[in-house]
């Protein structure tokens, strides 16, 4: 629930910082006309992904149009190229140019940003993919420095990401991450069978609403002969036939009768269930003098016993409702979560660069932050369940009886 909560914070703190964009066209009540467009195509025609225009991966080259419409002179300073990702200006060149127009001027002129790749192969690009691009227009009117921004519109570096380095680094970030995830969630199997395990063991113990007004209200000779009473049955179907309740001896498994001190079956039984449930109203108070609840191995301890007979007697009180369980997972587990949350949120991080270098899809700050949402909160709900199923095991385990 917390991570839910933090990434709705954190989409909610993102979008209220998305920039506005104006149009290239006319500024200043349509005094001054400014058209561009790459590759022989306007960047108003390219304004979604499905428009982008092709480039090669050498650089951009544009053609910008001014017309000056105002009764007065324009000096043009400059034309800002910025590559905008995820709905942020990340890299920007300025391109000074320095022309003055006087009423009436229409100017052409060509603003270029070539890719520094002397110190690549010439068969090897730098980037690939499709990106966000926007050009801002400087001049300086009447001593008044104005700009006319631009809209972002879309272009596409058609390279094999293979043959870019954007796209060589994002695809090995992206396999190197998808197969840890792999490894990762392959590993959950003999985690989830550990905790299974371990978690009957690990469990602690609470004593219940009814167990405390036990001890509260009511005299121990009548604990015992309502525990007696309440556990009779189940506790003597918890004799194994090892040895004689009575006299310590081994138990012939087809006798009906102890070969040493002569007590039949069911005298044995009832014997053995009365030993029982004098321990669990033992047990019953150590659990109930506990705060936070006591585990098995705590309860052995302080029974004096081991863990194994004493599982029987903490059985009885699971059983009979008078001990509430507690599941308790390993801290192996706790990390093991964390774990599977960093790697699903790094893993939608990479994906998503990876499908911009293959010119799938560009970065938007949403996509981006819905994409890393993801990736956190589908472990984050994937390990709750397996949690839940753990508990739910475990509560089942000691209510039901042990397996």
């Amino acid at each position: 629930m917390k991570w839910l909560w933090f990434s709705g914070l954190l989409t909610i703190f993102i979008l209220s910082f998305l920039p506005v964009y104006g149009v290239i066209g006319q500024s200043n009540e349509q005094l001054i006309s400014v058209e561009i467009d790459l590759n022989r195509k306007p960047i108003t025609e390219a304004l979604t992904e499905e428009d982008a225009i092709p480039l090669n991966s050498t650089g951009m080259i544009a053609r910008v149009q001014c017309i000056n419409y105002r009764s007065g002179s324009v000096l043009l300073r400059d034309v800002k190229t910025t590559f905008i990702v995820a709905d942020i200006d990340a890299v920007s060149k300025n391109d000074p140019i320095e022309i003055t127009l006087n009423p009436f001027d229409n100017v052409t002129f060509v603003q270029r940003w070539e890719f520094d790749n002397h110190v690549l192969n010439q068969d090897f690009a730098l980037i690939s993919g499709k990106y966000q691009v926007r050009y801002d227009v400087f001049y300086t009117v009447n001593g008044t420095d104005e700009i006319i921004r631009g809209i972002p519109f879309f272009i596409d570096f058609n390279t094999n990401p293979l043959r870019s380095v954007f796209g060589a680094v994002s695809t090995i970030a992206f396999a190197v991450t998808t197969f840890s995830a792999v490894k990762l969630v392959s590993s959950l199997r003999n985690s989830f069978r550990y905790e299974m395990e371990n978690s009957y063991k690990d469990a602690s113990f609470k004593a219940s609403s009814e167990l405390k007004s036990f001890y509260q209200e009511t005299g121990f000779s009548k604990i015992q002969n309502e525990f007696t009473e309440r556990m009779f049955g189940y506790a003597s179907s918890k004799w194994k036939r090892e040895k004689c309740p009575e006299c310590g001896s081994s138990w012939k498994k087809d006798s009906n009768v102890c070969q040493k001190c002569g007590i039949t079956l069911e005298q044995a039984k009832a014997k053995y269930s009365e030993s029982l449930t004098q321990k669990a109203v033992q047990a019953g108070k150590e659990i109930t003098s506990s705060i936070d609840g006591l585990s098995l191995s705590e309860v052995a301890a302080q029974l004096g016993d081991g863990v194994t007979p004493t599982a029987d007697i903490v059985e009885l009180l699971t059983f009979s409702g008078l001990a509430l369980v507690q599941p308790r997972l390993s801290k192996n587990w706790s990390a093991k979560t964390r774990s599977l949350v960093f790697t699903g949120a790094q893993w939608s991080l990479y994906s998503v660069f990876w499908f911009n270098a293959c010119g799938i899809s560009s970065v938007s700050l949403l996509y981006l932050i819905l994409a890393i949402a993801s990736g956190i909160m589908l472990p984050v709900v994937f390990m709750r369940i397996f949690t839940n199923r753990i508990r739910e095991k475990v509560v089942e385990y000691w209510n039901k009886g042990r397996i």
